[in-house]
């Protein structure tokens, strides 16, 4: 049998592993109240159990969204360009937080949309240029991977797959 400070040992160590399970368990299942930027445009979370959660630091956050089961926030990546001496707004990034885990989807030129689809476990988007017809996009949360794709010309819209119509989700 183990004396006292063995025991208390013991009782430590086995408190730090039921709160390094709890984090990881936790973050797993925490659900967002709400979704907003702050005053220097980065992207935060409310969470349903209290408190707040600052998603970036970089400032360049826009369009932020939660997806329906409030599991997932999104937002573009702000970038400025010039045209022509006229200045532009854009993202040709979307970075997502699901689980305690970040995944960035990229695409040229331009993010035009974007929503979420099977209830925040995938992201779909609206891929090219300011104008005509772009490249729509459906990637999975959990890995990453592209899931489907196709040019807007190639399929009449009656055709499309259903994960290709915008949501109100977003």
């Amino acid at each position: 049998m183990p004396n006292g400070q063995e025991a208390d040992a013991m009782r430590i160590v086995l408190l730090l592993v039921l709160f390094m399970f709890c984090d990881v368990a936790c973050a797993m299942d925490e659900t967002f109240s709400n979704i907003f930027l702050d005053r220097k445009s980065n992207a935060r979370v409310s969470l349903a159990q209290g408190g707040e959660r600052r998603l970036t630091t970089h400032g360049r956050a826009m369009r932020v969204a939660l997806s329906g089961d409030r599991r997932t926030a999104a937002w573009l990546v702000r970038e400025t360009w010039e045209l022509d001496g006229q200045r532009f707004v854009s993202a040709d990034t979307l970075m997502a937080y699901r689980g305690d885990r970040y995944r960035r989807i990229k695409c040229s030129p331009f993010i035009r949309s974007y929503w979420f689809w099977n209830g925040g476990k995938q992201l779909a988007i609206d891929c090219g240029g300011l104008h005509f017809a772009g490249t729509l996009s459906l990637y999975d949360f959990a890995t990453g991977k592209l899931v489907d794709s196709f040019s807007e010309p190639d399929i009449p819209e009656a055709g499309r797959p259903a994960w290709s119509r915008p949501t109100d989700e977003y």
